[in-house]
């Protein structure tokens, strides 16, 4: 677990882990999540070990006590079942991202660009004149579609 307080920041008698969610989520909790699309965003496996320690290090607390471990839950959810990176790149990418974006797809990350991304799934995804939508799992894309609707298809099939 993170603590609260940096190591650069003046000693305290007790630095706290904030790790039970309440009303608003807890700071590991959302670095828990954070930390797991970071590491879909730049297929980095270390963010992929951090988030599953993360979730390690919490498992029997949200086994017992689940009312207080939302965001935690929902974490273990991006972690146990398929996860899709949808890309979006071309000059309509905003309003195709929208519309996928006003459905509930709780397993999905989207993210987009114009012409090129800086994101290791976006790199040479651009053909003119086009806007394109990558579904991707685990980094591996299906081959890409240019409506929303088939995005979706391939997503909750």
């Amino acid at each position: 677990m993170f603590f609260y307080t940096s190591d650069l920041d003046d000693a305290l008698i007790a630095r706290k882990k904030d790790f039970s969610d309440n009303v608003t989520p807890s700071s590991n909790s959302s670095l828990a999540a954070g930390i797991l699309k970071l590491s879909l965003f730049f297929s980095d496996a270390d963010y992929a070990v951090t988030a599953n320690n993360l979730m390690s290090s919490i498992k029997q607390s949200v086994l017992e006590n689940p009312a207080f471990h939302a965001k935690w839950l929902n974490t273990a959810i991006l972690l146990n079942y398929p996860l899709y990176e949808v890309g979006i790149v071309g000059e309509d990418n905003v309003r195709k991202r929208n519309m996928l974006a006003g459905r509930y797809l709780p397993n999905t990350i989207l993210f987009g660009a114009v012409k090129k991304g800086s994101l290791p799934l976006l790199t040479d995804r651009y053909v003119e004149r086009k806007t394109l939508i990558y579904v991707c799992e685990k980094g591996t894309c299906q081959l890409p579609v240019e409506q929303p609707d088939e995005a979706l298809e391939l997503i909750t099939k």
